[in-house]
């Protein structure tokens, strides 16, 4: 009887911690998808901030990168966009927290593709 007792605890045991680590699981998923939201936040206030004034970057700029920071707002204008990612990456940028965009009109512009390291 007692060894039946201490399998019945060995399993509430085991059911207590799958229930936790389920939770944790849970818990991480939820902050992933928060985290995702605040990435797309960001990501739309830089298209904006570039939409606001696109027709003069395209016209004063045209066929050059663009660098929009989160915190510094536009921080230049560059020939290629290796010079752009450079620049950020000299500066400290975090990924996701920058965009560099080819100045051109809304006619030629292609479709807008992000790539993100959040699950």
């Amino acid at each position: 009887m007692f060894f039946v007792i201490d399998q019945l605890d060995v399993l509430r045991q085991i059911l207590i911690i799958e229930g936790r680590a389920k939770r944790l699981i849970l818990m991480k998923g939820v902050a992933y998808l928060k985290q995702a939201e605040a990435t797309m936040s960001t990501i739309d206030h830089l298209l904006e901030t570039y939409r606001a004034r696109q027709a003069e970057y395209a016209r004063e700029h045209h066929s050059e990168y663009i660098l929009i920071s989160k915190d510094d707002g536009v921080v230049g204008f560059y020939e290629s966009p290796l010079a752009a990612y450079n620049v950020a990456k000299e500066m400290g940028y975090q990924p996701e927290t920058f965009l560099i965009r080819e100045c051109l009109t809304t006619d030629e512009e292609k479709p807008d593709v992000f790539h993100s390291r959040v699950l």
